[in-house]
């Protein structure tokens, strides 16, 4: 509640003008309260008063001196008193006017009577109100005014209430004007049909003020539902029958009207009868009372019909059409705005009736005086608006009305015979020179798209023309602020395209047209590579991927006011993303031109942003699937193949991309956080020898012609893919982390140490180049394939290892040294030292969970047969460096029934080999030694010392250590090749520093111990 003891609003006052000295009407006022001079200025959007007649010879009884102005005789000002101060209202004392006669008076008025009055004598303005009582006290000066016979005491009371209501944006203790409404009603009941004493004609002048009251009243929720129903029912009839009346003053046929396009009163009240008579009685008002204003008021009768009575409006759209388009052709810039504001909420709210569109048609279609069709005569009209500045704004605007109504029948706007005439308007519209002109041209290309609302059923041409002017203004260079709003606007369009294009529940088939009509075609056609542009298209894309929250679409949407936004696009279902994966991801061909992948670890890079909304569709079309779908697999083969792609131009070109490899760890980890980590793991990926694309291996018998690599996982091909085209010069230590963050990624679902080894094993098989361009990347992927290797090995899984008998540690020792054969063909010495560590670790977790008994069958003799088997191709001083550790950490085995017992232990009963103990089992690591000996001899020279002098030092203790049972089968089995170091034919063991080292030789293999045995 609004308390007055705080000061009335501020409202402008105007000076007082002197009453007519009638003694009576002094009497009659007592000492209430006077509020008249409050709010006099401040009108509210009502028609204007036009003093009649029989209002300015008469103003009440018996008054027939003429009015004189004065003016106050008080030149200095006073500043106003501290209201807010405890005493204020004590202390405030408004000084009051003395009566007219004791004023200097002239002899004659130079104004009219207006509908205004000033203080009378006896009627002191008075603030003397409790601040609790404020609005409440107010009320019942009112009413108590409103109650006497004087007119002019009714005048000031409808004034001072319409003032206050208007000073206030909310009505202020709406409590309080409820419980007086019955009261009130009552009063503007007689007011609005009371006459003038003198000559019975009605006074306009208190009639209009009681209705500017009542239509605020009206306009109000809340004040409106207090109206008696009787009161509501002889207000309509009255307004009807004074607007029907040819004789009601003109005033008063404007503040009815205006009341009859304000209420909102129920079909009840506005029965069919009384808006049948209302819209007879306006149909020719325009020949009655002339003037434009008179065209606002039926507009808006009009505007207020559409919903309040629908069906009449149907019934007579010929008559508001023809309204409606002699206003649009109006040279009155007010009335062309009404006509735009009523046609646009004709257009929306009727125009899928059958018979308004037709009317429409028929009327556009109608031949004038002129000879010329309506449609002509507009479209001429528009024209003419577009070359004047200040006008041009409108014409867009009426431009949009007309195609409102083509939405009767499927495509009938496309069908419209004058649509192309009309196209070639809008054009002239987009290309205005004017910002605010071409700003409202895409708010109705807006229109344009929502009356469309494009699907299958839409021609081909259609479809494009759609988009050819948001695509002229996206390639636009904005260099200015003009420039960049416009812009804005342009994508805001582009959104409103998008939005009805893809609409919930369109088929897969239009969604397939559309992407690439309205993405492809217009993203993927732009020239620009501003940072602005990539980012609007990045986001536009990734809203239409998917979204963090449910979106509700609304039909109407592109008749909103405000700009439509990427993130208010409706989601494409997730799974005509998964089946469409190779369409959707043709998107970061796009960015990859023009930007390159720019992978920030923050919401400003592109590629994250819609990667990200890809994969989260991917999962949302997944999230049921028990075992990972052909569908999925074959998403997941496209994001390979994708990434094989940015990879490649990553290392053809210099654009400062981010680190590859670290960029499709990102990626991939991205992918993995939406769908799960499984579909990259399945072993269902292969790659297409003619093109080199990934596809999903089909079953034998449905297999391509075409011949495919090796089947594999979709991590272990992008590893792949990474040795293969990154070289040497860009190995890194974002390179070596990315590699580990692959190996981690790829043993995520593994949780058991065979598992763990198995794909470890796999990892270590990928076919790499084997040209000296990528030695380096090879070597580093070997290096962190076995560091894993040894992890698994060293921290086993604390269940498995209670819950796994020893027979079966066999199995993962089988895939260590598949492991460690494949770092053998590394050739590379900087192979050795993590091939050493794997090696030991291997050997010493075999020794705690199976004694000595075992090494040598599980470890030491499948990696000499390794060994020999690479020497046999290409000896290195990588195989001489892993044969000389072998040499180092070799245990004799014992007897055979101890071989048995550990033979048992690994392989179990069952698998045990059907074979007898050999007195020889080595022959393998006879074989390596042999090989070792011969290669170093032969590259002695260019060999480092420390390598020759290590293995022979090594050989010489692997003689020196064995049973005296079998040094002689030892020296049988490798005689060959220790004679070529004993003869040294080339004399290459003379130097002083290799007698140092060869003497351990000769010893090692002195068979005197043998001799001595053989004679006792």
């Amino acid at each position: 509640m609004v308390d007055i003891a705080q000061g009335p609003p501020s409202f402008s006052p105007r000076l007082p003008t002197p009453p007519k000295e009638n003694n009576d009407r002094s009497s009659k006022l007592g000492d209430g309260h006077y509020f008249g001079t409050l709010g006099q200025s401040v009108l509210l959007d009502t028609p204007d008063d036009s003093p009649s007649s029989s209002a300015e010879t008469s103003r009440s009884s018996g008054d027939r001196h003429p009015k004189r102005v004065i003016f106050s005789p008080w030149t200095k000002t006073h500043d106003p008193p501290n209201l807010s101060a405890p005493t204020a209202l004590t202390e405030a004392v408004i000084k009051r006017l003395p009566p007219s006669r004791e004023c200097i008076a002239q002899n004659k008025s130079i104004l009219k009577a207006s509908a205004t009055v000033g203080l009378a004598p006896g009627r002191p303005l008075s603030l003397s109100l409790n601040p609790g009582d404020s609005m409440i006290t107010m009320l019942q000066s009112i009413m108590q005014q409103l109650k006497s016979s004087s007119r002019d005491s009714r005048f000031d009371s409808y004034m001072t209430l319409l003032g206050c209501l208007n000073a206030y944006e909310e009505v202020p203790d709406t409590k309080t004007l409820v419980e007086s409404m019955t009261g009130l009603t009552e009063f503007i009941r007689r007011d609005v049909s009371a006459t003038l004493p003198e000559t019975g004609v009605l006074d306009s002048q208190l009639a209009t003020q009681a209705l500017k009251v009542l239509t605020v009243v009206l306009q109000s929720n809340d004040l409106s539902e207090a109206v008696p129903d009787g009161f509501r029912h002889f207000i309509a009839d009255r307004a009807v029958s004074s607007v029907e009346n040819q004789g009601t003053p003109r005033t008063m046929v404007d503040h009815y009207m205006h009341l009859i396009a304000r209420q909102k009163f129920s079909t009840k009240i506005m029965n069919a009868d009384r808006i049948n008579r209302t819209l007879t009685a306006v149909r020719g008002m325009e020949s009655r009372i002339k003037g434009n204003r008179v065209i606002g008021l039926k507009l808006g009768i009009y505007q207020r019909f559409l919903t309040q009575a629908r069906n009449a409006m149907m019934s007579r759209a010929e008559e508001w059409l023809e309204c409606l388009v002699a206003s649009l052709l109006s040279p009155a810039k007010e009335i062309r705005a009404r006509a735009i504001a009523f046609g646009t909420e004709a257009g929306l709210f009727l125009g899928t009736v059958g018979v308004v569109s037709q009317a429409c048609v028929e009327l556009l279609n109608r031949v004038t005086s002129t000879g010329n069709k309506c449609v002509h005569v507009l479209g001429n009209r528009l024209i003419d608006l577009l070359a004047k500045r200040d006008e041009a704004v409108d014409a867009p605007q009426i431009w949009a009305v007309p195609i409102l109504f083509l939405r009767a029948k499927p495509r009938q706007l496309e069908r419209w015979e004058h649509l192309k005439r009309w196209i070639v308007i809008m054009q002239r519209c987009l290309n205005s020179s004017d910002e605010k002109t071409r700003q409202q041209a895409n708010v109705s290309w807006n229109r344009l798209i929502f009356v469309t609302s494009p699907d299958l059923s839409t021609d081909i041409i259609m479809t494009r023309m759609l988009r050819q002017p948001i695509l002229a203004q996206l390639n636009r260079k904005s260099n200015d602020k003009a420039s960049k709003h416009l812009k804005q606007v342009a994508r805001s369009t582009y959104c409103n395209l998008l939005y009805y294009a893809f609409r919930p529940g369109s088929p897969h088939t239009q969604l397939d047209l559309f992407w690439e009509e309205y993405i492809m075609g217009v993203i993927g056609s732009q020239s620009s590579t501003s940072k602005s542009d990539l980012h609007f298209a990045s986001e536009t894309v990734a809203a239409l991927l998917s979204s963090s929250q449910p979106r509700v679409w609304d039909q109407d949407r592109a008749n909103q006011p405000n700009a439509m936004r990427p993130e208010e696009l409706p989601c494409l279902d997730s799974k005509w993303v998964r089946s469409k994966a190779k369409r959707v991801l043709a998107f970061f061909s796009y960015l990859l031109e023009r930007s390159g992948w720019q992978l920030d670890q923050d919401s400003s890079s592109n590629v994250l942003l819609v990667w990200q909304s890809f994969a989260k569709a991917l999962g949302e079309a997944a999230s049921k699937e028990v075992k990972v779908s052909a569908e999925t697999m074959n998403a997941v083969a496209q994001i390979v193949s994708t990434l094989k792609r940015f990879v490649q131009h990553s290392r053809k070109s210099n654009r400062g991309d981010a680190e590859p490899a670290q960029a499709v760890v990102t990626l991939v980890q991205e992918t993995i956080a939406k769908i799960g980590a499984l579909p990259f793991m399945e072993k269902r990926l292969t790659q297409n020898s003619s093109e080199g694309l990934f596809e999903v291996a089909e079953t034998p018998s449905k297999r391509h012609s075409c011949k495919l690599e090796t089947v594999n996982s979709p991590i272990a091909h992008i590893l792949g893919l990474l040795v293969h085209n990154v070289q040497d010069d860009q190995v890194k230590e974002n390179y070596r982390l990315a590699i580990g963050e692959l190996i981690e990624i790829a043993l995520r679902g593994s949780t058991s140490r065979r598992t763990q080894l198995s794909v470890l094993r796999e990892l270590s098989k990928l076919q790499v180049p084997a040209d000296a361009a990528r030695q380096r990347s090879r070597i580093l992927l070997w290096q962190q394939i076995a560091q894993y290797a040894e992890k698994a090995l060293a921290n086993p899984n604390p269940r498995e290892s209670q819950g796994n008998s020893p027979q079966f540690l066999n199995h993962d020792y089988a895939e260590v040294i598949s492991i460690l054969d494949v770092g053998l063909r590394q050739t590379s010495d900087e192979v050795f030292e993590s091939w050493k560590r794997l090696t030991t670790v291997a050997t010493q977790e075999l020794r705690n969970g199976c004694g000595d008994k075992e090494v040598w069958q599980t470890v030491t003799e499948p990696l000499s047969t390794a060994i020999h088997e690479e020497a046999s191709r290409s000896c290195n001083g990588l195989l001489i460096q892993c044969g000389t550790l072998m040499l180092e950490t070799f245990q004799w085995p014992g007897s055979c029934q101890t071989l048995e017992q550990a033979r048992e232990l690994l392989w179990g009963p069952d698998l045990l080999r059907n074979k007898a103990c050999t007195a020889e089992p080595l022959g393998s690591f006879y074989a390596m030694i042999g090989d070792l000996l011969e290669f170093n001899y032969s590259h002695l020279q260019s060999m480092p010392p420390n390598i020759s002098v290590n293995l022979i030092r090594a050989i010489s203790r692997f003689i020196s250590s064995c049973p005296l049972s079998l040094k002689a089968v030892v020296l049988q089995r490798v005689q060959n090749r220790l004679a070529v170091w004993v003869e040294d034919s080339r004399e290459l063991l003379m130097t002083p520093t290799a007698s140092s080292w060869t003497k351990e030789l000769p010893n090692a293999v002195s068979l005197q111990p043998l001799m001595n045995t053989r004679r006792s």
